[in-house]
């Protein structure tokens, strides 16, 4: 019931959503001379409002896709007498070798500009979602900096904090190190947040 809810919601301003999109991506991606690219600062605001606005109207591009597939895929599923559904899914690796966190493996969505494509789960989903589908009844438990600390507290169990010395120093001096990573790759400080786990995932970022 809710999930048909948002999507009808949704729905309501797709078209008008979609010409926003293009609109506002062909204004930013003109010369900032033109006389078409001052009009546009005249009437959405400057260049960084024009962005700010057009990554608002993607992300609700991407719930509603997410939200489509998720419904499609449930169809036929039988609904309890609140109109709730059971959706139990497998976890697996991305990577190959099977290095990494786990992802939930459900109905893939490819979304434009965006790297990995997104799964119709609670987990692949945007949290903008996920909250009116199951926030009435579930708890989404976040730990700060959890996955560093995991692995210094296994590396302390097993007497290997020798093999990870920076890890522990981050750990600890993590304002510190984040405040370097923002100001060397000129990264809000949520996204700094992100890659010392890409690297310890795994993964790399240029």
């Amino acid at each position: 019931v809710r999930l048909k809810q948002v999507l009808s919601e949704l729905r309501i301003e797709h078209d008008v959503r979609d010409w926003s999109i293009k609109e506002l991506t062909r204004y930013i991606g003109m010369n900032t001379n033109s006389p078409i690219y001052i009009n546009a600062i005249r009437v959405h605001g400057d260049g960084l409002k024009m962005a700010a606005w057009l990554k608002a109207l993607q992300r609700c591009q991407v719930i509603e896709s997410v939200a489509q597939a998720l419904n499609d895929f449930l169809k036929g599923t039988t609904a309890d007498s609140k109109g709730c559904v059971v959706h139990e899914v497998q976890y697996g690796h991305r990577d190959s070798a099977l290095r990494g966190r786990l992802f939930a493996i459900g109905t893939k969505v490819k979304i434009a500009g965006e790297k990995y494509m997104r799964s119709a789960t609670l987990q692949g989903m945007p949290s903008d979602l996920r909250s009116p589908l199951v926030g009435a009844f579930s708890h989404d438990i976040d730990f700060e900096n959890s996955e560093i600390r995991l692995v210094c507290s296994l590396a302390a169990q097993l007497g290997l904090e020798p093999l990870v010395p920076t890890l522990f120093v981050y750990r600890d001096q993590r304002n510190y190190w984040l405040d370097k990573i923002c100001s060397l790759h000129n990264v809000a400080k949520n996204e700094a947040k992100r890659l010392p786990n890409i690297i310890l995932s795994g993964g790399r970022y240029d």
